[in-house]
């Protein structure tokens, strides 16, 4: 089989890889058709092909689930990274190893700059991988790392969401995991002016009739995302001072 395809021009074989793996978009390593990870192990010419078509294939997003090894995504980081622009990890609640950091870490470098979305979950990554994984996503508008990552949970979220819009400065949306109680727009929004979503409600999703009141946050936040479209009050009591 080898023979045969190899006798094809590189151009025709990527063009070829385009229409492999196409049932969805959004595609799990857990489930995905692996039609492109079989061609790239056909030969050289195949590798080559596939490394080309990425860029240009209909899916583009990935996601890795707790149960993937550290090969497993450095392989897709390899052969997909180039082409992905949406990333998910949902990790083990026991941690990740830090080969498996490591090669998450990698695999956003592989995207050379494409990524637009990145989604973290339950994970031990540290608030500097973090802000090292960012700094590879310059186009970056989307970022949720709002559950189970302690390490994020500890960090200070003024020191941290100052440095993630430094190396983010597209983002449009963001979802920081925090230890206080207060409301987005009371702790961190500020910190990003693209932002079109601002929330009032609490971080604590325990508290009822949430009163924000760190007024000078809320000014902050109010005169930094003059783009905003949207303003959630769920679970506020909104009194005249506010």
């Amino acid at each position: 089989m080898s023979t045969q395809l190899d006798a094809l021009p590189v151009e025709m074989l990527a063009h070829v890889a385009l229409f492999l793996d196409r049932h969805t978009e959004r595609t799990s390593v857990r489930t995905r058709d692996e039609s492109l990870l079989v061609l790239r192990s056909v030969s050289r010419a195949c590798l080559d092909a596939v490394r080309r078509a990425i860029k240009s294939h209909p899916r583009n997003q990935v996601t890795f689930y707790r149960d993937v090894t550290t090969q497993k995504v450095t392989t897709v980081g390899a052969v997909l990274g180039s082409g992905c622009e949406r990333l998910a990890y949902r990790g083990d609640h026991k941690g990740t190893s830090p080969e498996g950091l490591s090669a998450l870490r990698q695999f956003v470098v592989d995207t050379q700059g494409r990524l637009r979305e990145l989604s973290l979950c339950a994970s031990s990554i540290s608030a500097q991988l973090l802000l090292e994984i960012c700094s590879a996503c310059p186009q970056l508008k989307e970022l949720s790392a709002g559950y189970g990552l302690p390490n994020i949970l500890r960090a200070d979220v003024d020191d941290l969401a100052a440095a993630l819009s430094r190396s983010c400065p597209l983002l449009e949306s963001v979802e920081i995991e925090t230890d206080a109680p207060w409301s987005p727009a009371e702790t961190y929004a500020m910190h990003f002016p693209n932002l079109k979503y601002l929330s009032l409600e609490a971080a604590d999703e325990s508290l009822v009739d949430y009163q924000p009141a760190r007024f000078d946050k809320i000014e902050a936040t109010a005169r930094q995302c003059v783009g905003a479209e949207t303003l959630s009050l769920d679970r506020c009591s909104v009194y005249p001072a506010l």
